[in-house]
């Protein structure tokens, strides 16, 4: 390969990269079922990591952002949070249509 070829790939790679990074990243608010008013029981984006979620995972075998949801889980005793004790906290799980697709390993 020429100079002048692995320049015009390295560009192609960049502008990628930047392409990638311009898109919108989800927020909180994006997740379907999310009660707004509740504390999450874990970071949102490292359960999205950790269940193979886009744009949080990268990696093959990665699901789109649609089959990230959220559920409401009742504690007992109730979670407090600035003071403020909660009886139902939001958690994160696959939607029911993702789970056959996904490749999830744990140990």
């Amino acid at each position: 390969m020429s100079k002048k070829a692995a320049k015009k790939t390295a560009k192609k790679k960049t502008a990628a990269k930047k392409a990638a990074l311009a898109t919108t990243m989800p927020r909180r608010e994006d997740i379907k079922g999310i009660e707004p008013g509740l504390p999450d029981i874990s970071n949102w984006k490292l359960a999205a990591k950790v269940l193979k979620i886009k744009p949080f995972y990268q990696g093959a075998g990665a699901l789109p952002f649609s089959c990230f949801e959220a559920t409401q889980m009742h504690m007992d005793p109730p979670k407090k949070v600035n003071g403020v004790s909660y009886s139902s906290v939001n958690d994160f799980r696959l939607a029911e249509g993702c789970l056959q697709h996904a490749k999830l390993h744990f140990y």
